[in-house]
């Protein structure tokens, strides 16, 4: 039980680590892609105007439509990332659910060998006065066979005895 626990912990905890990983990655592609960004409009500034014949697009078109599907690709990955942390937590609560039932498992246990402790006991005790209760009948019946005895020969007190005896 003790083994299973541990592993579970483990397991957890190694689930924890890769999705800081994860998180890292995430992290590192936004910075590669605001650097992207940051290099698109500098080349878009950079650039010589172009020649006026071909009316141009104006640039801000140009750089949404750039910027669009850059954008696209975090927001998947964001949304990867939270389905992820939702399995993961999903998993943690099994575990603790589990956890939680091991422990209900295990009170329920201790409350049977209460019992079974308590049952002992008494029937030690039964056993005990039983016993005591043997012996008392065996010393009255020694009493009750001494006196017939002694009735028996001493037939003068027989009333006497009688009296004494009720």
């Amino acid at each position: 039980m003790l083994l299973l626990l541990l592993l579970l912990l483990l397991l957890l905890i190694l689930l924890l680590l890769l999705l800081l990983l994860l998180l890292l990655l995430l992290l590192l592609l936004l910075l590669l892609l605001l650097l992207l960004l940051v290099l698109l409009l500098l080349v878009l500034l950079l650039l010589p105007p172009l020649p006026p014949p071909p009316p141009p697009p104006p640039r801000l078109l140009l750089l949404l439509l750039l910027l669009l599907p850059l954008l696209l690709l975090p927001l998947l990955l964001l949304r990867l990332l939270l389905l992820l942390l939702l399995l993961l937590l999903l998993l943690l609560l099994l575990l603790l659910l589990l956890l939680l039932l091991l422990l209900l498992l295990l009170l329920l246990l201790l409350l049977l060998l209460l019992l079974l402790l308590l049952l002992l006991l008494l029937l030690l005790l039964l056993l005990l006065l039983l016993q005591l209760l043997l012996l008392l009948l065996l010393l009255l019946l020694l009493l009750l066979l001494l006196q017939l005895h002694y009735h028996h020969h001493h037939h003068q007190h027989h009333h006497h005895h009688h009296h004494h005896s009720q």
